[in-house]
C-alpha cells in the first residue's frame, strides 16, 4: 500500500506499507516538499515544493533517484567495445544544485568532459571523433568546472556532480534554466582505437524545476 500523509510541518510526505507490517515514509528532495500523490510502486512522487520566492511549484522526484531519459543511444562502441552510458542521479530542483552525472563503460585512463545544452541535436563525428554530437540549440555547453573533469581511471567510470541552476556559456554568458525546461546531456572523452581519436557517451535528457 502507498499514500500520503500530513507531517508536523504541513507538508505531505509519501508512504510504504508492506503486507510484513512494515511502515516506510519515502523521501522528499526538500523539506519544503509536499508529497501528494505516489506511484504504485512507491518509486515515484508527484507533488508541489516551495521555491526561494516563496511561491509553489509541482515537480516529481524518484525514490531511485536515477533521473532522466535516455536517447541518441546506444553510443558508438569505444575501444572498451561497447558504447559509454551516461546516468544522472540527484535532483532536478535546481535550488538544491546537486546533480550528479555518471559515465560507464568508457575506455581505461580517459579523461574527458561532459557536455549539456537545452535541446537535442545530431553531429555526426565531429572534430574527427569515432561518436557523434546529439545537442543543439543555442549552444553547446562544457561542463568543465572544479571537479567536473571526468577521469575513468581503472575503472572504466567517471562522475562529475554539476549545479544545474546555472551553466557558463561557450561565450562567457551565464545560461539560468527556465523552470520547466528540459535540458539535454552527454559525455565528451578521449580514447584510442586504435589511434588517437575521442568519443561520445548516449545522450540524457531531463526536466529542472
Amino acid at each position: 500500500m502507498v499514500g500520503t500523509i500530513g507531517s508536523g510541518t504541513g507538508d505531505g510526505r509519501a508512504f510504504k506499507w508492506t503486507r510484513a507490517g512494515s511502515f516506510e515514509v519515502l523521501g522528499a528532495p526538500t523539506i519544503h516538499a509536499r508529497a501528494t500523490s505516489v506511484s504504485l510502486d512507491g518509486t515515484v512522487i508527484g507533488g508541489t515544493f516551495k521555491d526561494d520566492t516563496g511561491e509553489r511549484r509541482t515537480v516529481l522526484w524518484s525514490q531511485s533517484r536515477l533521473l532522466g531519459t535516455s536517447y541518441c543511444g546506444p553510443a558508438v562502441p569505444n575501444s572498451s567495445g561497447v558504447g559509454a552510458k551516461l546516468e544522472l542521479r540527484g535532483s532536478n530542483v535546481t535550488a538544491l544544485q546537486t546533480l550528479t552525472l555518471t559515465v560507464s563503460d568508457m575506455p581505461l585512463h580517459a579523461l574527458g568532459y561532459c557536455l549539456a545544452a537545452n535541446e537535442a541535436g545530431f553531429v555526426a563525428t565531429p572534430g574527427g571523433s569515432q561518436g557523434n554530437l546529439c545537442l543543439g540549440g543555442d549552444g553547446v555547453i562544457r561542463l568543465t568546472g572544479p571537479n567536473q573533469i571526468l577521469d575513468s581511471w581503472i575503472f572504466g567510470a567517471a562522475s562529475a556532480t554539476i549545479d544545474p541552476s546555472s551553466f557558463l556559456s561557450p561565450s562567457g554568458l551565464i545560461v539560468v534554466p527556465t523552470y520547466g525546461e528540459s535540458w539535454h546531456f552527454q559525455a565528451w572523452f578521449r580514447d584510442a582505437n586504435p589511434h588517437s581519436t575521442s568519443n561520445f557517451s548516449e545522450g540524457v535528457v531531463v526536466r529542472l524545476y
